[in-house]
């Protein structure tokens, strides 16, 4: 397999536009920006940080990937709307089923296919036992676990913050 060459920053951002676009302005991504994932960061920002990163870090390993369901699987991995800080019992094992949850509630609302499906239940690895099966998943997983990290010790900021073909700021 002949590795890709690596792009250039603003056609990346350009692709991640076209890719995250959809899948923020249809189904319910854009609920989760009320609930608190690490820190002070929503579920929303950590999703798209998590899908922005991951496909900077596919881009910079100059690895053959399909960035579309990359960013899918990723945008999607923690799609659930419950928070799992309060105090409940059903929310004390958060790690191990929120995975199978987001994929329930993202096949519902979005078509995904088996690569993005995949993405989004074996996030959590290794917390839960089955990797993910494809390089795409590989990278979701370890730029998840970045990510929340670094938003736990306070050292991120939701990326192209600016982007009006994202957000719908006018």
């Amino acid at each position: 397999m002949r590795a890709n060459k690596e792009k250039p920053l603003w056609k990346i951002n350009r692709d991640f536009i076209s890719y995250a676009a959809p899948i923020i302005r249809n189904g319910g991504l854009q609920k989760t920006d009320s609930i608190q994932q690490h820190g002070a960061t929503t579920r929303y920002s950590h999703c798209v940080s998590v899908a922005y990163y991951s496909l900077r870090a596919a881009n910079k390993l100059k690895i053959s990937f399909d960035a579309k369901s990359l960013v899918t699987g990723a945008l999607l991995h923690d799609y659930y709307f419950y928070d799992w800080h309060k105090k409940n019992i059903s929310h004390l094992q958060n790690g191990y089923i929120h995975p199978k949850v987001a994929l329930h509630n993202a096949m519902r609302d979005y078509d995904l296919n088996p690569l993005e499906q995949n993405i989004i239940v074996r996030h959590m690895f290794p917390v839960t036992p089955l990797p993910p099966k494809n390089r795409e998943g590989l990278i979701v997983c370890i730029t998840d676990k970045l990510c929340g990290l670094a938003e736990t010790f306070g050292l991120s900021k939701l990326p192209l913050p600016d982007c009006t073909d994202i957000w719908g700021n006018d």
